[in-house]
């Protein structure tokens, strides 16, 4: 199982991640969910995840910022970026690509494309974290 933590300020969000991700098949545990960047830091070092998904626009310091930080900590760290905006170039910019998978937009669509991201980052083959049962 590779330990998976959420970042964004909107709860609902939050909730639609957590019911339309299928967790247990792609080998996937949330282990948690913050609303701010300085939450997530702490929650970041408290457990250590293989991917955090965050979005772009949280409270105190911007989603991207902190990617750049845990990255900086943790190379073979997975992103997932989420945000209501559709040009990626910036993201692509700041995060560097083999640690960024780009995501869909809110739509009913986004099911399947949100389990494709996801199993991308869990099936990283330079990963050295082992699997964790």
């Amino acid at each position: 199982m590779f330990d998976v933590m959420l970042i964004d300020d909107d709860f609902p969000v939050r909730g639609y991640l957590r019911e339309v991700i299928s967790w247990e098949k792609l080998q996937l545990r949330l282990v948690c969910e913050a609303g701010d960047s300085e939450t997530a830091r702490e929650l970041y070092h408290l457990y250590r995840p293989d991917i955090v998904i965050t979005d772009i626009s949280i409270p105190i310091v911007s989603g991207l910022d902190l990617a750049k930080e845990f990255i900086r900590e943790n190379a073979d760290l997975r992103i997932i970026v989420i945000t209501g905006f559709g040009d990626f170039k910036n993201v692509r910019e700041s995060v560097a690509p083999s640690s960024f998978c780009q995501n869909p937009s809110f739509r009913r669509k986004s099911t399947r494309a949100w389990k494709r991201r996801c199993s991308l980052c869990s099936k990283w083959p330079d990963a050295t974290t082992q699997k964790r049962q």
